[in-house]
């Protein structure tokens, strides 16, 4: 009976993958694309930083 189970998980595997490969460039196709969030975030992290080193400048002269 394991024997059995592990071949139609197997085969149900293969079907999904065979599947998955059949249409990858459509569901491709159909994912978000990504936004520069994370390089605006960087940018802003960077200004952030600069404010706070020329208000402690600033402070100290």
């Amino acid at each position: 009976m394991s024997q059995d189970h592990q071949d139609k998980v197997n085969q149900e595997i293969e079907e999904e993958l065979l599947a998955y490969l059949e249409n990858k460039d459509q569901i491709e196709a159909e994912k978000p694309v990504k936004k520069g969030y994370r390089s605006w975030m960087f940018i802003c992290m960077l200004i952030i930083l600069c404010i706070l080193v020329t208000r402690i400048v600033m402070q100290i002269f």
